[in-house]
């Protein structure tokens, strides 16, 4: 029986995060549950059957592959050696790939037995006896031979062939001084080359992208695996991240109930700090894991194309009209994703130019007519 301490069905919705239609709704259709109106209180028992319907326990999962080999002392290759060998059929390829819990056991008991004997087995060196370094010394000093002192010259003997030297030296002619604009130019060559130098040697000792070593983990898991606890904690647990690869670019998309709350409204200012800031960590912590660079791009719920889209409209709008009264437009400062879309739909054969000037978050975008 409901008490005056029991929710009532809005209360219980907020809690959960989701809407009191879809609680009713789904109440009454899965778990044979009606209310009639939001204000119903919740029974003991409603209430424990509506939470585990909404928040399910997830399952249990077992390490990463290069966690089980850490927590083993071997290295990652030990552990996919031994699954090809004894587990083919699991499909495990690389060290990021999550196993299962009974995975997991399996591999435990196979290879705990052999880390532990490889590590009894090893052979300990013996130290080296250690010669005294006084006896060195004293051995040194007397099969080296003593070396007779030269007789001292008289100061007066060192003076005279101090001057006769100087005066048979030829003197040498003074360079002429260069002015300081000309020594400031020679400078400023002189540091533009050796700029350009180390550019160019970074640039060579740069592996080419078709030389560069295969990348063997799931970007995709990596990144929903760094993602997932962050977005949990920010309130929002129920979301979908799914993500495609081409080349060294990883494209994440973010979508689910309350995933607004990362770019408030489509239709005002875009608010692409907040993802800009997910794509840096995101960004550090799958290429640290892949040992290469990979750039990520994150979309929250088909944001960016509609973005896109927007931008490009009011871009010829304003095209139009700096070509018609022929004045500029300077905005003012704009995040980098809006900067590059004005610029893509004002490009060639728009009539107006393009310019952006400043620094960081404070980089303005400018439109000209064109000359």
């Amino acid at each position: 029986m409901a008490t005056s301490t029991s929710p009532r069905v809005h209360e219980l919705a907020k809690r959960l995060g989701v809407g009191t239609k879809e609680l009713r709704d789904r109440a009454k259709a899965e778990l044979d549950i009606e209310y009639s109106n939001h204000m119903k209180r919740v029974t003991a028992d409603e209430e424990a059957r509506i939470v585990a319907l909404f928040q399910p326990a997830e399952p249990a999962k077992g390490r990463l592959v290069r966690e089980l080999a850490k927590d083993l002392g071997v290295t990652n290759r030990v552990v996919l050696d031994a699954v090809a060998e004894h587990h083919a059929d699991w499909g495990v390829k690389s060290h990021g790939k999550r196993l299962t819990p009974e995975q997991d056991a399996a591999l435990v008991a196979l290879l705990g037995g052999a880390a532990a004997a490889s590590t009894d087995e090893a052979p300990k060196k013996k130290a080296a006896p250690k010669k005294k370094a006084a006896a060195k010394k004293d051995e040194a000093a007397d099969e080296a031979p003593k070396k007779k002192r030269a007789p001292r010259k008289k100061k007066a003997d060192a003076a005279a062939e101090t001057a006769e030297a100087a005066d048979e030296a030829p003197k040498k002619k003074r360079a002429p001084r260069k002015k300081k604009s000309d020594a400031a130019a020679e400078t400023t060559e002189s540091a533009e080359a050796s700029t350009d130098e180390a550019t160019k040697k970074k640039r060579s000792s740069r592996p080419r992208r078709d030389e560069r070593p295969e990348i063997t983990i799931d970007l995709v898991e990596a990144a929903r695996e760094y993602l997932r606890p962050i977005l949990t904690g920010m309130g929002i647990p129920r979301v979908r991240i799914g993500g495609e690869v081409h080349g060294t670019h990883l494209d994440v998309s973010i979508s689910g109930y309350g995933v607004h709350a990362l770019i408030g409204s489509p239709t005002s200012a875009a608010r692409t700090d907040l993802i800009e800031a997910l794509e840096v960590v995101t960004h550090r912590a799958v290429s640290n894991a892949a040992g290469d660079s990979i750039r990520v791009r994150i979309d929250v719920d088909g944001f960016r194309a509609g973005r896109r889209d927007a931008v490009s409209a009011a871009a010829d709008r304003l095209a139009a009209w700096v070509q018609k009264t022929g004045r500029s437009v300077r905005f003012a400062a704009m995040n980098s994703f809006d900067r590059y879309a004005f610029h893509k739909a004002l490009g060639r054969g728009s009539g107006v130019s393009t310019e952006s000037d400043g620094h960081g978050v404070f980089r303005r975008l400018g439109v000209y007519p064109r000359d």
